[in-house]
């Protein structure tokens, strides 16, 4: 399912399997396009998928917005007993996460295999 908000920002998200939804990130997470995140995995956490992998592949800028909005949505997600991991490939962002110490808190794989193939160990984190 692809949401374009009124900005023409865009996410991509796919439930992948009932538990588990696989969203592609192509703009920065500020106003309306953190808001439309946060509300989808709202919903998806209450009709069972509570793992979400966040693919940040496409993003241009990883900005403070968007590192504040996954942090909001990480405490989300870990309150309800869900979890979360990003797909990031770019050296630049994988720097940025880093020197953030956000690479501790959030599972970070390379590509979507990987993170599909890590499943049980994103849903082993604790919250």
């Amino acid at each position: 399912m692809a949401a374009i908000d009124k900005k023409g920002l865009s996410m991509f998200f796919t439930r992948v399997r009932p538990e588990v939804e696989y969203t592609v990130v192509a703009e920065p997470l500020s106003g309306i396009a953190g808001e439309r995140l946060r509300s989808q995995i709202r919903k998806s956490l209450q009709s069972g998928a509570h793992t979400h992998i966040i693919d940040l592949r496409s993003l241009r800028t990883l900005d403070s917005y968007t590192l504040a909005t996954l942090i909001r949505i990480l405490r989300y997600v870990r309150a309800s007993n869900g979890s979360i991991g990003l797909i990031v490939d770019q050296e630049p962002f994988l720097k940025i996460l880093s020197i953030t110490a956000l690479d501790r808190v959030f599972p970070v794989f390379r590509d979507k295999e990987t993170a599909m193939d890590s499943l049980k160990t994103i849903e082993d984190i604790p919250a």
